[in-house]
């Protein structure tokens, strides 16, 4: 495995990319909500977002975990903002996907296959 790649919200993203970082690939964790300070806003094209979106396209990301349906919704509609929405099955070929509690329902509704797991650990556990 070349490249992980993972929604996260901003309170969780340092923890979340420090454990990511453990497998020993490289790493492209974004947050897509901004949940500090008592908000909870999802977080338009960051520049962490577009670098990972980069790296996509480049196919330099082989996994893709998403922890909830929000943060998938997030994810998707800014990616297709980024590329136009009927290139994101080109950007998004060759990715496997692990889906983190309800973010199954949002892969299902977008026509993805994916893997579950119960929280974000066992979804590092599940990737190669």
């Amino acid at each position: 495995m070349s490249g992980l790649g993972f929604t996260s919200t901003a309170s969780t993203i340092e923890k979340h990319t420090e454990l990511a970082k453990l497998k020993g690939v490289d790493v492209y964790g974004v947050p897509v909500i901004e949940d500090t300070e008592g908000r909870h806003e999802p977080k338009k094209n960051s520049s962490a977002q577009l670098h990972l979106f980069m790296q996509l396209k480049k196919g330099y990301v082989n996994y893709m975990i998403f922890q909830s349906a929000e943060q998938t919704d997030i994810f998707f509609t800014n990616l297709e903002e980024y590329y136009g929405k009927d290139n994101v099955p080109s950007v998004m070929k060759g990715v496997s996907f692990v889906a983190v509690g309800d973010a199954g329902k949002a892969l299902s509704a977008r026509g993805f296959q994916f893997t579950s797991a119960d929280s974000f650990e066992s979804a590092l556990d599940s990737v190669q």
